[in-house]
């Protein structure tokens, strides 16, 4: 489901954000934040639609990301 991938995309861009600020590249961190946010927004449009088309969400599960 569309909702469900921008829940991934966006744990997966912020753990690349969180990795690229330990390796002390701040600036492409803040690169893969800002793509989390949009990616975040995306989800909060899907699931407005879904939940006014009636669509049973239930529980979304977060990725796991590998290192």
């Amino acid at each position: 489901m569309a909702y469900e991938g921008r829940i991934r995309a966006f744990h997966t861009y912020m753990a690349y954000a969180q990795k690229a600020n330990s390796e002390s590249y701040p600036n492409i961190a803040n690169l893969f934040v800002a793509l989390a946010s949009s990616e975040r927004s995306h989800a909060r449009n899907f699931r407005s639609l879904l939940v006014e088309l009636g669509v049973d969400l239930g529980e979304t599960q977060i990725p796991q990301i590998k290192e």
